[in-house]
């Protein structure tokens, strides 16, 4: 299954799924009840997909409203784009209304006829189902149709594969012009060829490899959401769907989701009081400390404290490609709290983007009632940063002497709790060790990592708690990555998100769903591997994703895929290449991180390939090097670039057709290391 991008605490966006929607007659080959029962077993299907999708996987949403099912019939399904009596809503990131439709088809491919159709079925009437085309008035909003069926003709330039996934606005259909009024470019989509089949197995695959849920629970859970779904579009008022009420029903079923940071459990490390007190008194808080100290934890704690205390406040969580500007410049609609995820782990070599080092102490200033921050950050890049003391008024240092204090033994207890019962007896018996031996949150989460898969057949309870305790000490995370990536990855994926991690410390879940459909032009497998990785890394705990920003949980986890790539290194690196060929590619929306990120992947490829002794250099393609050595140019003019580390950069990988690289290397290299890679470089002639 292919899904896609980010983050429960970010923007707001209302994302409505209308299932059902049915084709013309000429598309219909079931007649009667049973054809209109199997479309609303599909419409709720594919409700329950995006349920565990969004709200548990990628966290792109916190909620799925399920708006009351209406009077008609189910024989209605039926007749001519009707539109399903299954409407679910779901706040998610990127600030958009998500309006989705779903039609179970088993006629034709989907023409624009049948699309435009679908898009004016509705009434104008007060309290009559809106026009999708209405929506789409809203320049927030995105349509999508999710079918069984596949699309024919220019129809095809709107597929996409998930709930996430935009459309290519090259691509958009000229006639849809005529009806959609607004700019609807890229906005517009349709998920074919989900079959009845395909969307069971996605489910099924969901329950198995990321929420854990045993065989025997698996149909048992399936039925429980159906008649959850159905529970919720009961009514006179929309049924709300919350992350909790769902991870509630699959525990109930033996499963569990790994990466799910449950606030309901949270434990205070000591000094949480003075975070609520800077918090309160200056409106401004920054968490800095060694990573695995639960500072993630504690940020999403307060976040939401502060909308307890404040039902209007917006919590809006800025990501790693946001500039700090981003907090000066979103149109004051409320009082707003910015939530911001390891500020100096990325930034932007060229485009103007204010450096966070400058602008933070400002911003956090100038905070109010109003205009909130909540700020985390690892100690080490903090002081990579050079931030000094100028950030001391706000900060709190968060380490493990912060759960001395009986903090780690609250923990396990809530931990165990959400065990399942065999599994609690188990944990029971081995609190007094772990808690001698195991001193931060990330290690106990470790620990129970590993406890959660059961012991191996026939281990001795002695033996499985021994092997847990190896395995919750970070030194024995990076075999555990390898072996993990081990039983998932025959494709090279890993090397992409290593790639990506190595080269730009994290990406925003956003970014994934065009360098998805980037990649599924050179290869399908890759694209659709690549997705799988990250959602069971983040799903073990080996990447962190509390919000929109992805990253590795923890330095031993970096070591891990390092490890990995090494041992599959002509795997790996037919990967990356194909990796920089989709970045330089991405659509204009995406341009500038596209090749960015391409120009620091080809430098640190090149670099690790030199460093552990691989034999062949990295090279990649002409058209990809030139895409690069281009916006190298570009970037080298621009006034508002980071100017000496891009004309490192340029230095590293940038052409010899690229005339600035070839100044920078010979301004770099030709005069400070005239004996080193470029013994006999003399200055450019142009």
């Amino acid at each position: 299954m292919s899904t896609n991008e980010p983050s429960s605490i970010d923007a707001v966006t209302t994302g409505k799924v209308s299932p059902g929607q049915t084709p013309p007659p000429s598309r219909q080959s079931l007649r009667g009840a049973a054809a209109a029962q199997a479309g609303f077993d599909y419409q709720l299907d594919v409700s329950i997909l995006a349920a565990l999708q969004l709200l548990l996987i990628s966290k792109a949403a916190s909620r799925l409203v399920l708006e009351p099912a209406n009077e008609e019939d189910l024989e209605a399904d039926l007749q001519p784009n009707v539109p399903g009596r299954v409407q679910p809503s779901a706040t998610v990131t990127g600030n958009q209304k998500l309006v989705v439709q779903v039609k179970l088809n088993n006629g034709d491919p989907w023409r624009v006829e049948d699309f435009e159709a679908l898009l004016k079925h509705g009434s104008d009437k007060k309290g009559g189902r809106r026009k999708a085309l209405h929506h789409l008035d809203d320049p927030n909003t995105r349509y999508l149709l999710v079918t069984n069926a596949d699309a024919t003709g220019a129809a095809r330039g709107l597929l996409v594969q998930g709930f996430e996934e935009l459309s290519d606005k090259a691509s958009f259909p000229a006639s849809l012009n005529a009806t959609l009024k607004s700019s609807s470019e890229g906005r517009v989509a349709i998920w074919g060829k989900l079959t009845e089949k395909q969307l069971a197995s996605d489910i099924r695959e969901l329950m198995s490899d990321l929420l854990h849920v045993p065989k025997v629970e698996q149909q048992k859970l399936l039925e429980h959401l159906r008649l959850e779904a159905k529970r919720r579009t009961r009514g006179g008022a929309p049924g709300i769907w919350t992350r909790d009420d769902l991870l509630a029903t699959v525990r109930a079923h033996g499963g569990f989701l790994a990466s799910s940071a449950s606030l309901e459990h949270f434990v205070a490390p000591a000094n949480f009081d003075e975070m609520v007190r800077l918090l309160t008194d200056r409106n401004a808080v920054v968490l800095r400390g060694p990573s695995g100290t639960g500072k993630t934890q504690a940020a999403l704690k307060l976040c939401d404290m502060a909308r307890r205390r404040d039902g209007t406040l917006d919590v809006v969580s800025l990501g790693p490609d946001d500039a700090p500007t981003n907090a000066r410049k979103v149109v004051d609609t409320g009082p707003t709290l910015f939530y911001v995820d390891d500020p100096w782990g990325q930034y932007s070599l060229a485009g103007g983007n204010e450096a966070w080092t400058e602008q933070l102490p400002r911003l956090l200033a100038k905070a109010s009632p109003g205009h909130q921050f909540v700020i985390t950050t690892r100690s080490d890049m903090l002081h990579g940063a050079g931030v000094g003391s100028s950030l001391d008024t706000w900060s709190v240092e968060l380490d493990a002497v912060q759960y001395r204090d009986g903090q780690l033994g609250d923990i396990y207890d809530n931990r165990m709790d959400q065990l399942p019962a065999p599994l609690q007896t188990k944990a029971y018996e081995f609190r007094k060790d772990a808690l001698e031996k195991l001193e931060t949150p990330l290690e106990l989460e470790l620990f129970f990592s590993h406890l959660q898969v059961g012991p191996e057949a026939e281990e001795p309870d002695h033996a499985f708690s021994r092997r847990l305790l190896e395995l919750a000490q970070r030194d024995a995370v990076e075999g555990v990555v390898v072996r993990a990536l081990s039983s998932m990855d025959t494709t090279g994926a890993s090397a992409l998100v290593w790639a990506l991690l190595a080269s730009r410390a994290q990406f925003d879940r956003t970014r994934m769903h065009p360098l998805q459909r980037a990649l599924r032009a050179f290869d399908s497998a890759l694209s659709e591997a690549f997705g799988k990785v990250v959602d069971r890394m983040v799903a073990a705990r080996h990447l962190r994703q509390p919000a929109r920003v992805v990253a590795f949980a923890h330095p031993s986890v970096k070591q891990g895929f390092e490890a990995f790539v090494i041992a599959n290194w002509l795997r790996g690196e037919a990967a990356i290449e194909t990796l920089i060929s989709a970045l330089v590619r991405l659509p204009e929306a995406h341009r500038e991180w596209g090749l960015e990120t391409a120009a620091r992947v080809l430098e640190m490829t090149r670099s690790f390939s030199r460093r552990t002794d691989i034999d062949q250099p990295f090279e990649i393609d002409d058209v990809s090097q030139s895409l690069i050595d281009g916006w190298l140019d570009e970037s080298l003019l621009d006034p508002r670039s980071k100017f000496a580390p891009l004309l490192e950069l340029a230095s590293e990988v940038g052409s010899d057709a690229s005339i600035p690289s070839r100044v920078a290397r010979w301004l770099l290299k030709g005069t400070a290391r005239r004996f080193g890679l470029y013994p006999k470089l003399a200055a450019p002639r142009f």
